[in-house]
């Protein structure tokens, strides 16, 4: 199992060396046409094959939201609809558990160019619930958090002193055996944590 420590303030000083780049809103929020968000690369994994990794981070800002996910930025257009089942795990330093998602490459949000289907960034989201409000039938829609830190789908929140361990497991897909199958484990930044509640 690999390894990997990670300090977002030490990441800052890395800009120059690529460590920080960019991602279009709709991977963080599924919408287009708002600015890109810096993207935390945590390291490299092949989803061609069945293996584990191992990231530790932390410092990261409070009370910003951060997604979870994995970027593409080169490869085979199968990668985005295969079978291949990646869970991702994120634990604090409590033991407590922020992300539990465990689904197939082709159940995950990709968020990619109107031609192109590489580069793109892929994510889960979380569930949610709809509320009727007010007399005129307007619906609200709020998360569900399942997990310590605001945690929803592979969405969280930083927290001041928290160290977070993330784990992805790739395995028992078929499609990829073949080719090599390259993606960065990212943090995207989604700015400051709105705690969305129906009243």
């Amino acid at each position: 199992m690999n390894t990997s420590l990670l300090t977002f303030s030490a990441v800052v000083l890395l800009v120059s060396c690529s460590q920080l780049g960019q991602v279009d809103a709709a991977a963080a929020s599924g919408s287009r046409g708002s600015k890109a968000r810096e993207m935390i690369s945590l390291g490299e994994v092949d989803l061609s094959r069945d293996a584990q990794h191992e990231f530790k981070v932390k410092d990261l800002p409070e009370g910003d939201r951060f997604v979870l996910g994995l970027n593409l930025a080169s490869g085979s257009c199968e990668t985005l609809s295969s079978d291949m089942h990646v869970a991702l795990r994120v634990i604090d330093e409590r033991q407590r558990i922020v992300i539990a998602e465990d689904r197939a490459l082709k159940d995950f949000r990709w968020s990619k160019g109107r031609d192109e289907c590489i580069p793109a960034f892929g994510y889960l989201h979380g569930q949610g619930r709809s509320t009727p409000i007010g007399k005129s039938g307007d619906i609200c829609n709020e998360p569900i958090y399942t997990g310590a830190d605001y945690g929803y789908g592979t969405q969280f929140v930083g927290r001041k002193g928290a160290v977070y361990t993330v784990t992805l497991r790739s395995y028992g897909g078929t499609s990829l055996k073949k080719d090599r199958a390259p993606a960065q484990v990212s943090l995207a930044f989604d700015g400051p944590h709105d705690l969305q509640r129906c009243r």
